[in-house]
């Protein structure tokens, strides 16, 4: 496996907490190997390669993945794709106090890109920012809680543009 990359303050910030809340889950974004198909990029942007698709994505895109969402707080926000976390941080800035966002991440290196860029630690201690990952299980049983959990007048639907392009 190889060494993680951007092991900086606001990663380890944000996986203490995650640790602390989630031990299985920090654990496994530990310990996933990083995967050629997702570099940053000199800019800072990330980059995705599928064959000939290419993506690049920096905070200046977010607005308009997640234009026309409503961030009341008996929402709820789940974002196919974790990115860089440029769309959840937009999100967690501007939403009402309340809202929440589900992120749905099946790739650890990933995760650890969005982790090294914004601290989320107090989203995540919050759960204003819940990560459900890395399988299908999880995710149902995030879904479920929240659910559960409080009533959720809308569930929004948005997909990182890269996400789009594995399948």
């Amino acid at each position: 496996m190889k060494k993680k990359n951007n092991l900086n303050s606001t990663y380890k910030k944000n996986i203490t907490v995650l640790r602390e809340l989630y031990p299985k889950l920090a654990d496994w974004i530990e310990g996933q190997p990083d995967i050629a198909w997702a570099q940053r990029t000199p800019q800072g942007g990330l980059q995705t390669t599928y064959g000939a698709q290419t993506d690049c994505a920096t905070m200046a895109d977010a607005e308009a993945v997640i234009e026309g969402t409503s961030l009341h707080k008996e929402n709820v926000t789940i974002l196919i794709g974790m990115g860089l976390g440029h769309e959840a941080t937009w999100i967690l800035q501007r939403g009402e106090r309340g809202h929440q966002v589900v992120v749905v991440e099946p790739t650890a290196h990933i995760l650890r890109f969005a982790f090294a860029e914004h601290d989320f630690s107090r989203h995540l201690r919050t759960r204003a920012l819940i990560i459900a990952a890395p399988g299908r299980a999880e995710v149902a049983h995030v879904l479920g809680w929240l659910e559960s959990a409080r009533v959720v007048e809308d569930w929004q639907l948005l997909c990182a543009p890269y996400t789009q392009r594995r399948h």
